[in-house]
């Protein structure tokens, strides 16, 4: 078992809670997202569309200065540490449940 600590939604673009599940794992394209994403099956109602498409809550990488910690983000869930976000990205399968509190 591994922790991190992680960046989540803001007030105004909260990470939704609940269960979810992974369904996509892929190498990001955006350096600033990290390496390694994984995509979960909900979306935040206060994020429709994310860079011109539809907008997923995922898992994903964190290259930027700052903001890999506390509530930073539009409701995805960052972890700075790349070596953490490979092995879940490898090692959980498509349909991992995946519990946001």
């Amino acid at each position: 078992m591994r922790s991190a600590h992680v960046g989540t939604g803001t007030d105004s673009t909260p990470t939704p809670r609940g269960l979810n599940a992974t369904y996509d794992h892929w190498r990001s394209t955006e350096s600033v997202l990290g390496d390694w994403t994984v995509s979960l099956t909900t979306m935040s109602p206060q994020v429709p569309v994310f860079g011109g498409q539809r907008a997923v809550v995922a898992i994903h990488g964190w290259h930027a200065g700052g903001g890999s910690s506390g509530s930073v983000s539009h409701g995805c869930v960052r972890v700075a540490d790349d070596s953490l976000m490979r092995m879940v990205a490898l090692k959980l399968p498509v349909g991992t449940p995946v519990l946001v509190t």
